[in-house]
């Protein structure tokens, strides 16, 4: 049963080359955004966060 469950596992994104590329770098964008916005977090509550200019309207 494991055999078969690799065997299926392994086969399937070989198949369909496209779609395993664009789910890979969507979990990777993804990943990469949340860490972002982390890190801009952070740094606004740390009072890190440089402002060039700031304008009100």
């Amino acid at each position: 049963m494991l055999e078969l469950t690799l065997r299926v596992a392994l086969r399937n994104p070989l198949q369909h080359k496209l779609r395993s590329v664009l789910t890979l770098s969507g979990i990777v964008m993804a990943i990469q955004a949340f860490s972002q916005l982390g890190t801009i977090a952070s740094a606004w509550y740390a009072g890190r966060l440089l402002v060039r200019e700031h304008i009100a309207l």
